[in-house]
């Protein structure tokens, strides 16, 4: 009798000593939580075969862009100075900078859509044509100027459309680019701004804006069918994953 009173009395308190010890821990879980993130850093790098679908889902939701996306807007880019590159010796008979996105909207359509398709954020024409813009404008200043005003507005208006999601928007972001690049040519060439770079233009007579701008319209228009075309070829292979 005395042994199971004495047993008793000693499980009582070890619950006893358990719900204090149980309190305790839940009053420093506060405290504890840098020990325990070291922990799960642990377990990860020690199970990497358990963990490692989380921590790709985990880095995906933590960042929008991840490094494959920074690699192929970087590609994306190359492809766009080289278009720049190629038409150029023709674009130096136009003396004014924004029109001679005529003759380089249909390559450049190409790789732009390239990257519309297999990015879709907003974001993603700054991303190829910043680069790009900077490299330019090691031979004059104004070009820099020239490509990234039309990208940021295009941004800001793509933006609403929630990116480049879907071929409308691919083809909007193409035509809104490259008609803003006639617009800033035009607007630094009538406000004088170009002297200031040490670029000189002939008088431009404002009628000869609008068909630059439809003609503009027409070949980026022009750069965006044959990059869906290269779009719909890279999907058939499984090379990349657009929403049509």
């Amino acid at each position: 009798m005395r042994n199971r009173c004495c047993s008793s009395a000693n499980r009582q308190l070890f619950q006893d000593k358990n719900n204090i010890v149980r309190g305790s821990a839940t009053r420093a879980a506060p405290y504890l939580w840098p020990f325990q993130n070291g922990l799960n850093v642990a377990s990860r790098i020690a199970y990497p075969g358990i963990c490692g679908s989380t921590l790709a889902f985990m880095e995906k939701t933590a960042s929008p862009w991840q490094l494959k996306d920074y690699v192929f807007a970087a590609f994306m880019g190359i492809g766009v100075l080289l278009a720049a590159v190629v038409s150029q010796p023709i674009a130096a008979l136009i003396p004014i900078p924004g029109i001679r996105s005529i003759l380089w909207a249909p390559l450049a359509g190409i790789f732009l859509t390239l990257g519309m398709a297999r990015l879709q954020r907003p974001g993603t024409l700054l991303l190829i044509l910043a680069p790009v813009a900077l490299v330019l404008g090691l031979v004059n200043p104004l070009i820099t100027l020239v490509l990234l005003i039309p990208a940021v507005l295009t941004e800001a208006l793509m933006s609403l459309r929630g990116g480049y999601a879907g071929k409308m928007n691919r083809l909007w972001g193409n035509i809104l680019y490259f008609e803003s690049t006639v617009v800033a040519g035009v607007g630094f060439a009538v406000s004088g701004l170009t002297a200031a770079f040490n670029l000189k233009v002939p008088t431009i007579n404002p009628w000869y804006v609008f068909p630059a701008l439809l003609i503009t319209a027409g070949v980026g228009g022009l750069g965006w069918s044959l990059g869906e075309r290269v779009v719909r070829q890279l999907q058939k292979a499984g090379k990349l994953d657009a929403e049509v």
